[in-house]
């Protein structure tokens, strides 16, 4: 019999360090978070104080990912074309070149349907939002690139 209850003294110790782990978990995720649901950072709202281009961005992924999607997945393929041309052996030089070739090509198609769905998100936001975006641009030279 006292196997028993020291087995289950265990189990209810066990059970109740875990609840303990997850509510303080959930209360220091709602109270780091600010008010609201406290799983809203596990869901997506993981940074409160995101900037303009980080909304931006954000913004571009949600509405245009879909018509993206397929020149980012290209650029891709492209650069792994790049390196198998390298790791080849015998190098071709021509094979090479004409890998870059179309990993400029491909990156260029993906920068201009990037734009195009900049343009659009951008058409959205307000006058204040414009200039908040073009001063953090300035602030941080590089800041989109390589997202």
């Amino acid at each position: 019999m006292s196997g028993i209850s020291r087995t289950w003294a265990i189990v209810i110790l066990g059970s109740l360090a875990v609840n303990l782990f997850i509510a303080g978990l959930l209360i220091s995720s709602w109270a780091l978070g600010g008010p609201g649901n406290p799983m809203d950072r596990f869901n997506g709202d993981r940074f409160r104080d995101q900037s303009q281009s980080d909304r931006v961005v954000r913004k571009i992924i949600e509405r245009h990912g879909a018509n993206i999607r397929p020149s980012i997945q290209a650029v891709t393929e492209a650069s792994r074309a790049v390196s198998a041309v390298l790791a080849a052996d015998p190098f071709v030089e021509q094979a090479f070149v004409d890998a870059l070739n179309g990993l400029r090509t491909s990156t260029l198609e993906s920068q201009a349907a990037m734009h195009d769905a900049m343009v659009e998100t951008v058409r959205g936001i307000t006058p204040a939002q414009r200039r908040e975006l073009a001063a953090e641009i300035r602030r941080i030279p590089g800041r989109l690139v390589g997202r």
